[in-house]
């Protein structure tokens, strides 16, 4: 099975493709996973490379909904977070799905400062 997301707008050509364990190139392998239980933090270190991605986006709730719409399972839909950082206290916009294999993808608008 393959995962594909596109932007909203026509005029961006940008895709983010992932394919599951099983599938043929570019990527898989000979081993099917369970895709029916979400898996446990756990689970998805032994079985998974990749474990957790994050795509910077000014819409975070659209991407989620793309992706959802695409076959992705949703674990944490778009919300505004509280975080410390670096340079101080910050706002985050974000939003979780799982992927195929059950990597976290997590969807982030830019952190705003806090004053």
């Amino acid at each position: 099975m393959t995962l594909v997301i596109r932007p909203a707008t026509s005029d961006d050509d940008r895709v983010i493709e992932l394919f599951d364990a099983v599938s043929t190139p570019p990527g898989g392998s000979a081993q099917p996973l369970d895709t029916d239980a979400l898996p446990s933090d756990e689970e998805r270190a032994r079985s998974a490379t990749l474990v957790h991605f994050a795509i910077r986006t000014e819409d975070p709730a659209a991407l989620f909904q793309r992706a959802v719409a695409a076959g992705a399972r949703a674990l944490m839909e778009p919300a505004q977070v509280q975080a410390k950082g670096a340079t101080g206290n910050m706002t985050l916009e974000v939003g979780f799905v799982y992927g195929l294999n059950g990597e976290v993808i997590e969807f982030i608008k830019r952190p705003t400062p806090k004053a």
